[in-house]
């Protein structure tokens, strides 16, 4: 039997950049960004997912699409709480949990 495994990587980089706002700064990066002037490496490797194409998990009837939509909020969620830790800042925590309780409910029932 053969299997599709897929391999998803993360990266990820932070840029600073001088702006009036925020939406502008975003547009900013964005366009350095598709003008290739910003061009991630595998020094911005942040995780890797492994998952196999559009199989099934036996006896739960849960796609693994699924399992992984779930896995990957998980590791934000892991990120988050990571970098708020001993802050003041439990608000992105709290939508990232929200987050994952959502993907929850929505997959698996209440």
């Amino acid at each position: 039997m053969f299997y599709s495994v897929v391999i998803t990587e993360t990266l990820e980089r932070s840029i600073d950049i001088e702006a009036v706002t925020g939406d502008e700064a975003l547009e900013k990066v964005k366009g350095l960004y598709r003008e290739s002037e910003i061009v991630l490496d595998s020094g911005d490797f942040t995780g890797v997912v492994f998952s196999i194409k559009g199989s099934c998990c036996e006896g739960h009837g849960m796609r693994l699409e699924v399992l992984n939509d779930i896995n990957n909020q998980c590791s934000v969620v892991q990120k988050t709480i990571a970098a708020n830790f001993g802050s003041n800042n439990n608000e992105d925590i709290t939508h990232e949990l929200l987050t994952l309780y959502k993907l929850l409910e929505k997959y698996i029932g209440t």
